[in-house]
């Protein structure tokens, strides 16, 4: 069995054990009968320890499905969210962008538009097993994301969509979503259209003018943060479903960007659309951080190393950390504080780390080929067309090449289940390949970190919600499995 020894802040110590997602105080003999398995001496104590993980060992250890059954599980569970990329042309020309020069094994910008025909046949396959997981649970509520390129240069495809689903599937309450640079939201007829159609609004929005204008600019150059924000404020400004999302990268200023949402964000009382999601520029297979100097990453590092411990003082003092600080750190106490939950759930991974089903959500590029989600638009992983169909053999044929990506290097780790390693997170084209930078490094010192603010949480018998803190959404309703 897997375990991981950690001291809290206390300096007490204890065993965090991978297989199950328990937690034990520190035991030397429950760690070497975890470690090197069962004893055979007639020990009382030895039985005893034995007995206790040979327990665990039958009733908590996840055992991973045959992969055989995936369709009864997707029409079970599965089938969610259908996110359409509208066209692979965009507005814009951000700099860290995935169809840039910096990401050679991603497409590049191109005049190719999803045809309505595409469109319709990819929400037909889709409702057509979506409807299996209803008629078991009839208030679940299908989810149709737009995305892009910039999926709003598209409009008539969008429209197309959200009037036939409405006249053809009306046995169905949808919810609608698209992610957008937003420059288009001027355009008065789209901005009432997604209004009165309800539609969750993600806007990238990379927080201060500073951050945002340095990287997110036009085809020309020019800087787009004083538009979006003239545009929000004239259509938007008492529009409750309107969101942002921020990235930054290692020359971004952290400190400015988590005193700028405790000022702007609408749940402190700003105007600045409130902020589901702080995402890192991607480092793997890039070239976008070969220009800049070490010294940045170090002085990165203990920017990031600052904020992290001021968030966990937050943890232990049980407060509600600062929106985006929540942001950048709370996930993990999301997963750690529901780990024997997660745990309980058979999956079809050898190492469960963060990688879903592929079909419980469903992305279609603009020609019409599915893949399995909007952040994995590598090469590979193909699951079927709106000419073929979902493929059940091909998610099989994608887990089964996952499992033996990440089999050499996670099965041995003593908190893989903890980590968030997904499709998105590997290269997937001519082979899978993880990342070869200090990923798991720095994931591991990490995690250790939460585990020990959340024993020092746990013992003292406090229960913060972090669920509440993970987005700072505890006030406003959070869309789920929104792009």
């Amino acid at each position: 069995m897997k375990a991981l020894v950690y001291k809290d802040f206390d300096g007490e110590e204890f065993i965090y054990n991978d297989d199950t997602g328990m937690i034990f105080p520190y035991d030397p003999k429950l760690l070497s009968v975890m470690e090197h398995g069962k004893s055979q001496s007639a020990n009382y104590m030895d039985r005893y320890y034995a007995n206790l993980i040979g327990n665990l060992q039958n009733h908590t250890i996840q055992v991973p499905r045959n992969v055989d059954s995936i369709e009864t599980h997707l029409h079970t569970n599965g089938f969610s969210q259908l996110t359409l990329k509208v066209t692979e042309q965009c507005n814009m020309r951000c700099k860290y962008c995935i169809y840039s020069e910096h990401y050679p094994d991603t497409k590049f910008y191109s005049e190719v538009y999803m045809k309505w025909e595409t469109a319709k046949k990819a929400v037909d396959d889709f409702l057509s097993h979506f409807h299996r997981t209803w008629e078991r649970n009839k208030t679940r509520k299908p989810v149709i994301a737009f995305y892009g390129g910039e999926p709003l240069l598209g409009f008539d495809v969008i429209k197309k969509t959200v009037e036939y689903v409405k006249s053809e599937y009306s046995q169905y309450c949808f919810n609608y979503s698209i992610t957008t640079n937003g420059l288009l939201l001027k355009n008065k007829d789209i901005a009432n259209f997604l209004k009165e159609n309800g539609f969750w609004i993600v806007v990238s929005l990379d927080g201060t003018k500073d951050n945002h204008d340095r990287y997110r600019v036009t085809r020309g150059g020019a800087p787009t943060y004083d538009c979006l924000m003239e545009i929000i404020e004239e259509n938007f400004s008492f529009y409750k479903s309107i969101y942002s999302v921020c990235c930054y990268d290692v020359t971004s200023d952290l400190v400015a960007l988590t005193e700028f949402y405790e000022k702007n964000d609408r749940r402190k009382g700003g105007k600045f659309p409130a902020v589901l999601r702080a995402s890192r520029i991607n480092g793997a297979f890039t070239d976008f951080y070969d220009n800049i100097p070490q010294e940045q990453f170090i002085a990165h590092r203990k920017q990031l190393d600052m904020l992290q411990e001021k968030y966990l003082e937050y943890v232990v003092a049980n407060k509600i950390p600062p929106i985006f600080l929540s942001l950048l750190f709370s996930q993990i106490f999301v997963s750690i504080s529901e780990r024997v939950k997660f745990f309980s759930d058979s999956a079809f991974y050898d190492c469960c780390c963060g990688a879903c089903v592929p079909g419980d959500k469903l992305f279609v590029e603009s020609d019409g080929v599915y893949k399995i989600c909007e952040k994995t638009n590598m090469q590979g992983l193909e699951i079927g067309s709106v000419d073929k169909g979902f493929c059940f053999a091909a998610a099989k044929n994608a887990i089964c090449a996952y499992n033996d990506c990440i089999l050499a290097k996670c099965k041995e780790c003593n908190c893989s289940r903890l980590c968030s390693l997904c499709y998105a997170s590997i290269k997937t084209f001519p082979a899978l390949e993880l990342d070869g930078s200090d990923y798991c490094e720095r994931t591991i010192h990490w995690i250790t970190e939460c585990l020990a603010a959340y024993t020092s949480v746990e013992k003292k018998g406090q229960k913060l919600n972090f669920s509440n803190g993970i987005a700072g959404m505890a006030d406003i309703y959070t869309p789920h499995n929104i792009v």
